[in-house]
């Protein structure tokens, strides 16, 4: 099948078998980094221990990517096209970090603080951002401890907070165009050879998100460790707040293109030209039709809250078995807003005609429940507004 890779009607032949596409990737990465650490007694039974570092990170793919015959291309990749992981860039990862951990002893308990400051930047031909700072603090404070075989070996509390931002995949900083095939004409002889199909490529790159924002996670979390005869027992309980998390919301873009006239009758001759579709040296009627291209388009639309408990007991190595074992399980609640949801489309059949609801819009005095409401359907081919009681 014979397809434009533009945005013009082109011909084509149906195949009689589709080959499979093909997906190489070759995934390159490469790590360096420098850490610089410093210990040493400040007084008497209190300990520091400072660390400074530096790290680096590339990572990229060097393969064919996807790939298929542009003349057959399988169903499964309608809206793609082939495209080489050699044209997306390599992205550059940069860190600093200085982190400081003071041990304090007192008698039999130990109380450590530790607390630690990282700088990212992330580097690429597309996205620019400036740097984050995810600052991170820990305390533990052990009120029991011995070594000696005994009924309670060692019993600890513990606490930290801390800052994360989580960096783009890059299927958010290269995103592919899309493609939309429209069908403008189709013509099947099959007794006298005859076979003719006219399509309109509609190509959009505007996949990619320039106003792209790094998402963080707060976190903070209690835990405690206790160990009774060999035997480990961790719980830790966790509350998390996810702003500006990562998801795709679809979009919209209209385009036009020519539908002709179909041909009934058998032993016509079909043709394409600069001009349109011809047969018999004169041009096919045709209307012009408006529809919608459908893109997605990565966005900081997710806020999320986490609260749970996890739990890890060891049960330590069983000699008389040679194994160890662990038991270990979670427990948690979530709620997540998405402020970005997806377009909703439908087809009214016989007419044809296309709705397309707006994109949601977050309004938190209309409801209790983040007010997704009051939306409109815009109509193509029609002057009418529907609101969305009216669906």
């Amino acid at each position: 099948m014979k397809r434009s890779l533009e945005n013009m009607p082109v011909f084509s032949y149906y195949p009689i078998t589709l080959p499979l596409f093909q997906w190489k990737g070759s995934r390159l990465t490469a790590d360096a980094s420098l850490v610089a650490n410093l210990q040493r007694s400040i007084y008497n039974k209190v300990y520091n221990h400072f660390a400074l570092g530096l790290e680096a990170n590339i990572e990229g793919n060097h393969d064919k990517g996807v790939s298929f015959d542009p003349l057959h291309p399988p169903m499964e990749m309608l809206g793609v096209r082939t495209r080489s992981y050699r044209d997306i860039p390599f992205v550059h990862r940069y860190a600093a970090f200085a982190e400081d951990k003071v041990t304090i002893r007192t008698g039999a308990m130990r109380t450590e603080l530790q607390a630690g400051v990282r700088l990212n930047y992330l580097r690429t031909a597309s996205f620019h951002c400036d740097p984050t700072v995810e600052p991170r603090i820990n305390i533990r404070q052990v009120l029991w401890e011995r070594k000696e075989n005994g009924f309670l070996n060692s019993f600890s509390l513990r606490a930290g907070w801390g800052l994360m931002r989580k960096m783009p995949v890059l299927a958010y900083l290269y995103p592919d165009k899309y493609y939309t095939d429209a069908n403008c004409f189709t013509y099947n002889d099959a007794e006298n050879d005859e076979r003719l199909t006219v399509l309109n490529t509609f190509v959009t790159d505007k996949t990619f998100n320039p106003h792209l924002r790094l998402p963080v996670n707060n976190k903070f979390e209690l835990g405690a460790t206790v160990k009774i005869k060999g035997i480990t027992a961790d719980i830790v309980w966790f509350k998390e707040h996810l702003r500006n998390g990562y998801c795709t919301a679809l979009q919209a873009a209209p385009f036009t293109y020519r539908q002709y006239a179909p041909l009934t009758n058998k032993g016509e001759h079909p043709e394409w030209t600069n001009g349109g579709v011809v047969n018999g040296c004169e041009l096919l009627p045709y209307t012009e039709n408006t529809t919608f291209a459908l893109y997605t388009t990565p966005q900081n639309g997710i806020e999320q809250r986490k609260e749970g408990m996890e739990y890890t007991v060891d049960l330590g190595h069983w000699h008389s078995v040679a194994s160890s074992f662990v038991v270990s399980g979670c427990y948690m609640k979530m709620k997540e807003k998405i402020a970005h949801l997806l377009l909703f489309i439908r087809k009214w059949n016989p007419m044809g005609i296309l709705i397309l609801m707006s994109e949601f819009t977050r309004r938190p005095e209309l409801s209790p429940i983040y007010g997704y409401r009051n939306c409109v359907a815009v109509v193509s081919n029609a002057s009418r507004i529907f609101p969305v009681s009216a669906w």
